[in-house]
């Protein structure tokens, strides 16, 4: 992965986010530039489009669908209960680990209660990529 690539959501988990309505506003973000995607920072595409209003010039490049949120680790992790009720369980809280293997390394975000792994696990190769798996279930699921 390339610099801060392994802190966001990749492009096609990005992608899902934003059609299931995730907020469109964050510091990172995948542009479509000189034909491919590129990750970029809010402050680059505000230098890129030459200091011009940044919410306008983003709404404008996100209608175009050349332009998508990448949320952060930090950033999913401010949208995502800590905890939620299901089952009767009043209280289950939010477990994200990484998991190192002999033959490879991975990220699981679920929700326990007690000791005991409540619904679904959500497996990626990154914690950022683990959580935006957890919201995409929860949004899905009208939990959130």
């Amino acid at each position: 992965m390339k610099d801060n690539e392994w802190q966001v959501v990749n492009r096609e988990l990005s992608k899902a986010l934003k059609k299931a309505g995730f907020k469109q506003e964050g510091i990172f973000w995948w542009v479509f530039q000189g034909n491919e995607w590129k990750l970029r920072s809010a402050e680059w595409l505000h230098n890129w489009i030459g200091g011009q209003e940044l919410d306008i010039c983003i709404a404008d490049l996100i209608e175009r669908g050349t332009a998508v949120v990448a949320p952060t680790v930090a950033e999913l992790g401010g949208v995502l209960p800590a905890y939620y009720p299901l089952n009767n369980f009043d209280y289950n809280y939010v477990s994200i680990k990484k998991v190192s293997t002999a033959f490879k390394e991975f990220w699981v975000s679920m929700y326990f209660c007690g000791t005991q792994c409540i619904g679904q696990e959500f497996k990626a190769d990154t914690e950022a990529n683990a959580r935006a798996k957890m919201w995409l279930y929860l949004k899905k699921e009208g939990l959130l």
